[in-house]
Order: C-alpha cells, then structure tokens, then sequence
C-alpha cells in the first residue's frame, strides 16, 4: 500500500526551466484568475528565489506558536476560568475553530486538496490541544482577597 503524501513533488525536469526563472520570491497562480473556467487545469507555485535557513524557519515558526499561545493564555487569563477542564475545554474549542477557519477555507478558497487540509487540521488540533494542556495547567483564576 502506498504511503500518504499530502503533498507532490515535481521532476526536476518539470520544474526547473519555467519555474526556477521567475524574477522574485511569491506565490504564483496559472491560469490567471481573470481567464479561470471550470474546464482549465490550475496550478499554485510558492516560489523561494532564495530559501531561509532551517534554523531561521524553525526560530521563526517557534517564535509564531508562542506569540498565538500567548494571546491565547491572555485571553482564557482573562476570563479567569476556574477549572483546568473549562480552560482546557476553552483553548480546545478556539483551536477547532482556528482549524476549522484556516483549512477548510484553504480547501475552498485556494483549492488545497482534502487530504493536505486534513494533514494540516490534524495538525492544527494536536498544537492546540497541548497549547490548551499547558495554558490550562500555568493560567490559574484569580483568587479574591478579602480586605483586613
């Protein structure tokens, strides 16, 4: 049986010539949208001219995840919830719905296929559901002092 694969790999051969000669770095569309009907192929390219280093993504992606972790820990802080369950529950439901928003609408609107949305809605769920373990265990409610 083969693997999986949400994504494929082009030949080189294939990507070589047109693709590496793009003058800049972006994403590219074909056919353009304006000439787009139901019985053309189409194609989304991300382009690098020049690709970051692993270390720079992965301080940059680490970096990402703990500010959206952070926003996330502020907004349940907020809303001093008592137990770790309603925490937990809390950052859960906000990650299906981040989930939700992102992927499926990547499926929709840029035609991702199903089973790389799926890929990155699994995911999505399995990184909010351990942001919402840890934010649930740190993030205590707010205790009330009664005045001496």
């Amino acid at each position: 049986m083969p693997a999986l694969r949400p994504a494929g790999v082009l030949p080189e051969d294939i990507a070589s010539d047109q693709i590496m000669s793009l003058d800049e770095s972006g994403v590219y569309f074909y056919p353009d949208y304006s000439d787009a009907d139901s019985t053309t192929s189409s194609m989304a390219v991300v382009y690098f001219k020049k690709s970051a280093s692993m270390g720079a993504m992965m301080g940059g992606g680490i970096f990402h995840m703990f500010v959206c972790a952070a926003f996330a820990a502020g907004v349940v802080a907020r809303l001093n919830l008592p137990s770790f369950s309603s925490r937990f529950g809390y950052v859960l439901a906000m990650g299906f719905l981040i989930a939700t928003w992102a992927d499926v609408g990547n499926m929709i609107w840029w035609h991702y296929p199903p089973v790389w949305a799926g890929f990155h809605y699994a995911y999505d769920i399995l990184s909010w559901t351990l942001a919402g373990l840890l934010i649930a265990a740190i993030i205590k409610p707010e205790t009330a002092e009664l005045p001496s």
